[in-house]
């Protein structure tokens, strides 16, 4: 399977002459890059097509990014629009970011991140391509304003990564997990040359109890947290390709650490585990000492890993899981995946301002198949 890590395309005006082009009527100088292909994700029967625009303003003047469309190239009635506070949601600084800097204006030599959260009514409805049309104004001596017409996309259409769970029992809390807003999916770091976003469905998982709290009596205790110990398990036969061990526990905080953070010490001590197919499954924040793979190891699905942790770059006890077409929590792209079978519980948020946010479940689990989980949710693995 062939994946473009970054496919660009700069939008320029081709001239014959350096004066062919009055500078107020020439286009807006914009690039837009697509990160990384679409690789469709599946949640309850609806498909998903989450992706980035990277855009990055060659032209002397600021540009305003007044909206997005994407449609399909061989069926026009598949077409969304995005524009105004939606539109603003969606986009995000690269870099440090000005006190109320707009996101949609884009200065001279600056870049931006559109977040692109497609959905579909089920998988059949996915396009084969897609094709993004950025509408912008540019102030000059005049005003100019049009829209850009990028390049086809294709979308990627290897078959969905199915796998077993990586814990055991319930009541997990799905934190971080997929969204268009999530901690996670707004995650995105440069290495070795390229940007990556390799926690684009990263989950961290942390066990609630009845009040919804995560915790039960000293908060800065590990042992106080219901997830605390758990066992971490294969989500599939496959390699152990890495291991990081030797990094203690942090005392629950939301800024300490217990050692420097680094590429290196970020997940803490973790497990990479190669499933096949460019795949590896990442468990970060495990318990020093308690992992029982090494490197080389062939292990099957549902076999114990580790125990769960706080270590790392951690705020709390909390498993860290994602997939990724590399074995890095950082220096990767992350890849969607569908749990085989999971029981969800309904829930509703009672206090979003803490993170973890507090839920209470209000009835029993629902299951389902062949299924990605959604940011919030409480869900039970079966044993």
């Amino acid at each position: 399977m062939l994946r473009s890590l970054l496919v660009v395309f700069v939008l320029t005006a081709m001239v014959a002459t350096p004066h062919a082009w009055a500078d107020n009527l020439r286009p807006a100088q914009l690039s837009v890059a697509v990160v990384q292909p679409p690789d469709p994700m599946v949640a309850y029967g609806k498909a998903y097509l989450v992706y980035e625009l990277l855009l990055t303003n060659y032209d002397a003047s600021p540009v305003e990014v007044r909206s997005l469309r994407i449609t399909d190239p061989d069926d026009e009635q598949v077409k969304f629009d995005f524009a105004g506070q939606q539109l603003r949601g969606m986009m995000s600084v690269v870099g440090h970011a000005k006190h109320d800097e707009d996101p949609t204006t884009v200065e001279s030599g600056a870049s931006r991140l559109i977040f692109v959260w497609l959905e579909f009514n089920n998988a059949s409805e996915v396009p084969r391509r897609l094709a993004q049309f950025v509408g912008y104004q540019v102030r000059r001596d005049t005003v100019v304003g049009g829209e850009l017409a990028a390049p086809v996309v294709a979308v990627d259409d290897a078959p969905p990564l199915v796998i077993g769970p990586p814990l055991k029992g319930g009541d997990w809390l799905v934190n971080g997990g997929p969204s268009n807003t999530s901690y996670h999916r707004r995650a995105h770091m440069a290495l070795d040359g390229a940007l990556k976003l390799a926690q684009r469905f990263a989950i961290d998982y942390e066990k609630i109890g009845p009040d919804g709290k995560t915790y039960s009596g000293d908060p800065k205790r590990n042992q106080s947290y219901y997830c605390y110990g758990a066992d971490v398990i294969a989500v599939a036969d496959g390699k152990i390709v890495a291991t990081h061990d030797g990094v203690p526990d942090n005392i629950p905080d939301p800024v300490k650490r217990s050692v420097e953070m680094t590429l290196v010490t970020a997940g803490g001590n973790y497990v990479a585990l190669d499933i096949g197919y460019g795949r590896y499954a990442l468990y970060g924040h495990l318990i020093t000492g308690s992992i029982k793979v090494k490197k080389g190891d062939l292990v099957k699905r549902g076999q114990v890993l580790g125990r769960l942790g706080n270590s790392g770059n951690s705020t709390e006890p909390h498993l860290h899981f994602q997939i990724a077409d590399a074995p890095s929590f950082l220096n990767a792209n992350g890849l969607p995946y569908l749990y085989a079978r999971v029981g969800v519980k309904p829930s509703r948020v009672v206090n979003p301002n803490v993170d973890p946010p507090v839920l209470r479940v209000t009835g029993p689990a629902q299951e389902y198949y062949s299924t990605m989980l959604l940011e919030n949710q409480v869900v039970d693995f079966p044993p």
